[in-house]
């Protein structure tokens, strides 16, 4: 089948704009007008375009004649094409995987505990890399046997590199959530000095995160023993059947199953993104703290108001504590901000705060506590 010029830029332009990340990024660009500078940004703007490369390269395949004699790609040059394609969508993949690792990274100044997650986060992109390579090292044989549905069984140690590393790839992204949810806990999630609102915010927005962590979590247990039930069904059939690897039904839905569980992730990855924006917008972009308190003349502070400016803070946490019983906690920054106050006579206190960090601004704007 020929293919004209239009058709090809066609092609071309899908690959970047049919993919499941374009409607986020388009909408992330927008909100984040003359705020673009930031590593977050470069991470969702280079997930997007790296998958989307890859998939214009993947694409390309369908221009060049199918040889006869072949499996599936049908062409030794479309195999190393496809080779490539796959590069570029699992580098996509690779860096929307430092996205959990900056987010820990600005919620917490704990050296050790981040250390887990960046060595965790290392491991996984390593398995990662590892799968691009194998389409590089181990090239399977494309001649067909009489059932062009078939393999030859030369491509056998292929299929079983291929199967091994997803099963690796899965457990350590097991890991690696699991350390970053660890690390979450004990140093964001953690309530101190009694709990917030149920239906605050603060605790929706906390569990979304967790949610999402508990999902990717749970889909790489589950594919884990379809992965390994696939391989033997595989392997026992490639060496049987008079030497072929037959195309199972039940590889496709398994690939399939995989992408989903993936993408799962880096959308709500996106989703995350946008609802910070979201949260920042609906406070002031400054940090101070005014309290109002009636004190009694046997105090040693003078005057009824008490102003409390902090330029810098504490990327852990920032206590304040007054006379009369009273305290206000603040875990800090983004996005998990916990705010506790415990008084014992009549305080009105309104705060007006903004945490910086490299990911976003977030704000709470005269909240009364």
């Amino acid at each position: 089948m020929a293919y004209n010029k239009l058709d090809i830029l066609q092609y071309i332009i899908n690959g970047y704009i049919l993919n499941n990340f374009f409607q986020w990024v388009l909408l992330i660009l927008i909100l984040n007008k003359g705020r673009l500078k930031r590593p977050v940004i470069f991470i969702l703007v280079a997930h997007w375009f790296l998958k989307g490369t890859g998939i214009t390269i993947r694409n390309s395949i369908f221009f060049i004649p199918e040889e006869e004699g072949k499996s599936w790609p049908y062409n030794t040059k479309n195999w190393y094409i496809l080779s490539i394609s796959q590069a570029f969508y699992i580098c996509g993949e690779i860096v929307g995987d430092w996205y959990p690792l900056l987010r820990t990274k600005a919620v917490t100044s704990n050296k050790n505990g981040f250390r887990k997650v960046y060595s965790s986060c290392i491991v996984f992109n390593m398995t990662k890399i590892m799968l691009i390579l194998r389409y590089f090292i181990f090239p399977f044989d494309q001649k067909s046997s009489e059932n062009d549905n078939r393999k030859i069984n030369s491509h056998l140690f292929g299929i079983i590199v291929y199967y091994c590393l997803y099963t690796v790839m899965y457990l350590t992204s097991f890991v690696y959530d699991f350390t970053v949810i660890l690390t979450l806990r004990k140093k964001v999630f953690k309530r101190k000095n009694g709990t917030a609102d149920k239906n605050s915010f603060l605790d929706k927005f906390k569990k979304i995160s967790e949610y999402r962590i508990f999902i990717t979590m749970a889909g790489s247990l589950i594919i884990i023993p379809f992965l390994v039930i696939l391989f033997f069904i595989r392997k026992e059939n490639c060496l049987t059947l008079n030497s072929v690897c037959e195309n199972e039904p039940l590889n496709y839905v398994i690939n399939s199953f995989s992408y989903l569980i993936r993408d799962i992730n880096y959308n709500i990855m996106y989703i995350d993104q946008i609802l910070l924006k979201f949260y920042a917008e609906r406070c002031n972009p400054r940090y101070s703290m005014e309290s109002k308190s009636n004190y009694s003349s046997n105090d040693s502070l003078d005057g009824s108001r008490n102003e409390i400016s902090i330029d810098e803070y504490n990327p852990q946490s920032i206590y304040i504590d007054e006379h009369h019983n009273s305290s206000i906690t603040l875990i800090s920054p983004s996005p998990f901000i916990n705010i506790s106050i415990y008084h014992e006579s009549s305080i009105n206190r309104y705060a007006d705060i903004t945490l910086n960090n490299s990911l976003e601004s977030i704000d709470i704007t005269q909240y009364k506590l």
